[in-house]
C-alpha cells in the first residue's frame, strides 16, 4: 500500500502526458514573485492586467507600470478601494495613465498579473482563519499555460465588467 501514491503519480503522468511542472512553476517566496512580476511587466508589449486587493505592493512596480504606459501598453488594475490608503494608490495609478477599476464584489483570495495574455503570475490565499494566525499563502506560481491563463483571464474580464469607476470612492476617502 505504501507504493500506491507513487504508482498513481506514474499512472497520471503517463496518461495525461504532462507533468505538473509543465503547468506552472512554483516560486519559492513572495520576493521571488516580485522579481518575476517585474521581469514579465518589463517585457509587456500589449497588456498588463493586475488583480489585487488593495495593491499594497504598488511601490515595488510603480515605475515599471509608468514605463509600460509610456510604451503604449494597456495597463489595467482591478482592486478594492475602500480606505484612504487604497484610494491614494488608485489615484497615483490614474495619474500615470493606468486604467483602474474598483471591484464591487467580495475579493477572491488571489493576487496576480497577466501579461500579453501569455504570461501569468499568481498566488492564492488558502485560509484566512483566525485559528491559523492570519492568511495562509499558497506558494506563488508562474505559468505560460494557455488553459490556466484562460481561466484567470475570464475571471478578470468578468470582474472588470462588474467593477465601478473608482473616482467616487477616491473622493469619499
Amino acid at each position: 500500500m505504501r507504493s500506491l501514491p507513487k504508482l498513481k503519480e506514474v499512472y497520471w503522468r503517463n496518461r495525461l502526458k504532462i507533468t505538473p511542472e509543465k503547468l506552472s512553476e512554483e516560486l519559492s517566496s513572495l520576493r521571488d514573485m516580485e522579481i518575476k512580476t517585474i521581469e514579465i511587466m518589463s517585457s509587456a508589449n500589449r497588456s498588463i492586467d493586475v488583480f489585487t486587493s488593495h495593491f499594497k505592493w504598488l511601490s515595488k512596480v510603480e515605475d515599471i507600470l509608468k514605463s509600460a504606459v509610456s510604451r503604449n501598453v494597456n495597463v489595467r488594475v482591478l482592486m478594492q478601494i475602500d480606505d484612504k490608503d487604497s484610494a491614494e494608490r488608485a489615484l497615483r495609478l490614474l495619474k500615470i495613465g493606468v486604467n483602474v477599476r474598483n471591484s464591487c464584489e467580495a475579493w477572491y483570495p488571489t493576487r496576480g498579473t497577466i501579461v500579453d495574455n501569455s504570461k501569468l503570475i499568481y498566488l492564492i490565499w488558502v485560509s484566512d482563519s483566525a485559528k491559523m494566525g492570519g492568511p495562509t499563502v499558497y506558494k506563488p506560481q508562474y505559468t505560460e499555460n494557455e488553459g490556466l491563463i484562460a481561466v484567470f483571464r475570464e475571471s478578470f474580464e468578468n470582474r472588470w465588467l462588474k467593477s465601478r469607476d473608482p473616482i467616487e470612492n477616491i473622493r469619499s476617502m
